[in-house]
Formats: structure tokens, C-alpha cells, sequence
């Protein structure tokens, strides 16, 4: 295995585990997220998934208005596809450099198939700008990643 396929690996794994845990670790008062979750899973509860890995892009210097804007709309777009449930999990790494190819953020999209999942961060002004590149892989894990948009509501509304 190479130390890409390794790196890839090694996120996707911690990835897992910790939304896992955090869906175990919910009371079970929260039962609409987890009907949610138990649609389109195998007999296992596993279901298929993009996985998506934001990588620096075009490292040209943009004024401050205009990644302001860029990044407005990033998170607007984030917003819309958690709303229409095709955005599971979203994410920036931090403390990275800003070089090429380094890693940025990541998205976990609710499809199996990547020419949708690219057309749906496409669609991301940030991406269209060239700010990400965006590197999908077909990803496989548990259906209760469903109900994370759920239990997050939840625990914003307590804070």
C-alpha cells in the first residue's frame, strides 16, 4: 500500500470511528435520526457513500472581498446540501499549510455514485474558483453516518 492509499485509509478509518462513537454515545431519545439512518443500509447497516477530500487549488492571490465571497458561498453551499440530506459530513482540517495539494477539508455526500457527488461540489463557488480541488473515492461505512445532520441539530439547539 502505498503512503497515499495509507493516508486515505488511515482518515477514512478515524473518520468512521469517530462518528461512530458519536452516534453510539447519543441517548437514545433521538430515534428520528436513527430511522433516518437505517435507509438504503445492507443487513450489516453499512451503506455506500463519496468520500471527498478538499485539496488547496490555484494558490493565486485573490483580494480579501473576493475570497470573503468565495468562502460565503462555500459554506452556503454546505448548507444547502446538508438541507437536502446529500451532505452527511462535512469538515476543515486545520493547522495545514496552504501548499498545493494539501489537504483542506473533507465531505462524506450521501451517493454511491462519484459523477453525482462531482456534480454536486461543482457547484461550490470556492471549487469553481479553483480556492479546492476536490479528489472523490467511493467510500463504504456505517448507515448511521445518516443521522449525524440530526444529532448535530440537536446538539447546536442545547448550546
Amino acid at each position: 500500500m502505498c503512503l497515499t492509499q495509507w493516508r486515505w485509509t488511515s482518515l477514512a478509518c478515524g473518520c468512521a470511528l469517530a462518528l461512530l462513537t458519536m452516534v453510539a454515545c447519543t441517548p437514545s431519545h433521538n430515534q428520528d435520526a436513527l430511522r433516518q439512518a437505517s435507509r438504503g443500509v445492507d443487513e450489516m447497516g453499512m451503506k455506500p457513500y463519496v468520500f471527498a477530500m478538499l485539496q488547496t487549488g490555484d494558490t493565486t492571490a485573490r483580494p480579501d472581498s473576493v475570497l470573503s465571497a468565495l468562502f460565503a458561498g462555500h459554506m452556503a453551499n454546505i448548507e444547502r446540501l446538508a438541507e437536502e440530506g446529500k451532505l452527511v459530513v462535512a469538515g476543515p482540517f486545520y493547522d495545514v499549510p496552504r501548499a498545493p495539494e494539501s489537504w483542506r477539508g473533507l465531505f462524506v455526500l450521501n451517493t454511491a455514485d462519484t459523477a453525482e457527488a462531482r456534480v454536486w461540489v461543482d457547484q461550490d463557488p470556492a471549487v469553481q474558483a479553483g480556492v479546492f480541488d476536490v479528489v472523490l473515492a467511493p467510500w463504504f461505512s456505517s448507515g448511521a453516518l445518516q443521522a449525524v445532520q440530526g444529532l448535530h441539530q440537536d446538539l447546536d439547539a442545547s448550546i
